[in-house]
């Protein structure tokens, strides 16, 4: 509160009329809001109750957690993106503030992006194979992402299946957004293990469009989500699309009809979809 009575200070406000934080980590927005008597909006994406999103993650000391509990309650608004997302939250809405409001993407954007760049040049930009059935999963590369299970899914799919996809010509797993931490390297140490030539890491990258369009199949294999740009982009790209189930992912996409929807974890129902999808 003293760095904020410092920070507001600091600022000429006079012509700011609504105070806008993103996420629970700028929870903070909202006591700003107050010390300005300025109305404060709350997003949150996070599906996770404050106490364990900011104590699992290791975000921030446990002297946090009543305040973006706080926050919460008190904010002038508190949007979601997910119906599934309210919900955890619900018992901090004390005061009739939430909100639900999907998310959105330029879907014209996308269309001249599409139109702009040609497939095959965009794998070979990447030094991939022009001619492969690629399989890309987009999103940074942690634990709640889940691409432990993807690689493991890989590794199931073509020790049975492999033999039969070899009139389709190579097939390529990739995985864009690493970042360097321990979860990665045990990433790549895996991929080691099991002899995966055809599963590849790129690191995380203004240029997503790129990943898309150069794409043939999709995979988000998160844990845990609100509602997932990475699959309203790969959607507004008509890529096949295999995801987790979580959260308000269903409220995004039909099961079996505009994506094969499968529990998170499960690498034989992923390995499965993958077929499916090939």
């Amino acid at each position: 509160h003293a760095n904020l009575k410092r920070f507001a200070a600091g600022l000429r406000w006079d012509d700011v009329d609504l105070i806008v934080g993103n996420t629970m980590v700028a929870y903070w927005a909202v006591f700003l809001g107050q010390a300005l008597g300025k109305p404060a909006a709350l997003y949150i994406h996070e599906s996770n109750t404050p106490r364990k999103f900011f104590t699992e993650h290791g975000l921030a000391s446990p002297e946090v957690v009543p305040l973006t509990e706080q926050a919460i309650s008190q904010a002038s608004r508190v949007i979601f993106t997910a119906r599934a997302t309210r919900q955890i939250h619900e018992p901090l809405n004390t005061g009739d503030n939430f909100r639900t409001l999907a998310s959105w993407v330029d879907i014209q954007r996308i269309e001249r992006f599409a139109a702009e760049h040609d497939k095959r040049a965009l794998r070979r930009k990447y030094g991939l194979d022009p001619d492969a059935t690629l399989v890309v999963n987009n999103g940074s590369v942690c634990q709640r992402k889940g691409q432990h299970v993807y690689i493991r899914a890989v590794d199931q799919l073509m020790k049975q299946h492999g033999a039969s996809f070899a009139d389709k010509g190579p097939i390529e797993f990739l995985m864009v957004g690493a970042r360097e931490g321990l979860y990665l390297e045990s990433i790549e140490q895996d991929i080691e293990l099991m002899g995966l030539k055809n599963t590849k890491l790129f690191p995380e990258t203004l240029d997503i469009y790129d990943w898309y369009r150069l794409a043939d199949i999709f995979v988000c294999t998160s844990f845990e989500e609100s509602f997932p740009r990475v699959l309203l982009e790969s959607a507004s790209f008509r890529i096949p699309i295999i995801s987790t189930n979580v959260n308000g992912i269903p409220e995004m996409l039909v099961n079996n009809d505009e994506a094969f929807l499968i529990p998170a974890g499960d690498y034989h129902k992923l390995a499965a979809a993958l077929k499916a999808c090939l």
